[in-house]
């Protein structure tokens, strides 16, 4: 029995979506009702027991915060962007335009996360009943990890490292290097359990290994081109 269809009637043994509260047969509470996401406890949950977490955000009336981290997880982004194209000697960043670059990959970030989540909504719906919000609630809450990464590694990466964490001239490895090791171990580490919740979230809705894999190597695709294609500077 398919995973997403266990939330089943204990009085008439309907299947309900995962997101129904109410049987769609008898009416029947089928599972206790979940008003808000608390973030704090969601945060925790992530990491102790996502895939029941990931429900209780599917479960959730009200998708709070997820504009916040949407925001947040789109500075790291550019932040990301600008440490990656330096190293690469793509682009010389000039902090006068961080403002105005990052309002435009703000933008950029929404629409494109929107329109990915829609194709998944839309392929997902012709295997089971999912709902747009759950969906883009989801992937925006497996951001957590990075999104952590950006308040609590970037504050010790600039105050060890400057502008040079962000800036590779001359690269962290060659000022620190065991810091820097220790730092970008850290990074992979909260990358990957992102990587992780998406996979985990994408299997919560479609109940399928080939669809989880394929959106999650697809958005890997879209961040890492918005990583080194969009220019950080826009003269």
């Amino acid at each position: 029995m398919k995973e997403n269809e266990l939330n089943i009637c204990s009085n008439c043994g309907t299947n309900n979506p995962l997101y129904e509260k109410i049987c769609s047969n008898c009416k029947h509470y089928v599972r206790a009702a979940v008003v808000n996401i608390d973030l704090w406890k969601t945060i925790w949950g992530l990491f102790e027991n996502p895939k029941e977490t990931l429900k209780n955000i599917i479960y959730a009336e009200h998708k709070n915060f997820i504009v916040f981290i949407l925001a947040l997880v789109s500075v790291k982004t550019f932040i990301t962007a600008a440490s990656v194209q330096s190293a690469f000697g793509l682009l010389i960043p000039h902090t006068k335009y961080f403002l105005y670059n990052l309002l435009i990959l703000l933008a950029i970030y929404t629409v494109s996360i929107l329109l990915y989540t829609k194709i998944l909504s839309i392929i997902f719906n012709r295997i089971t009943k999912t709902r747009f919000k759950d969906n883009l609630s989801i992937i925006l809450y497996s951001f957590i990890p990075i999104v952590l990464s950006l308040i609590i590694l970037a504050p010790v990466e600039y105050g060890i490292f400057g502008k040079h964490w962000f800036i590779s001239n001359p690269s962290p490895l060659l000022i620190k290097p065991n810091l820097a090791y220790v730092l970008f171990v850290l990074e992979f580490l909260m990358l990957s359990w992102s990587v992780y919740l998406l996979y985990t979230a994408f299997k919560i809705q479609s109940k399928s290994i080939m669809l989880s894999f394929t959106f999650l190597i697809l958005l890997c695709l879209i961040i890492i081109s918005q990583i080194i294609f969009i220019p950080f500077i826009l003269l």
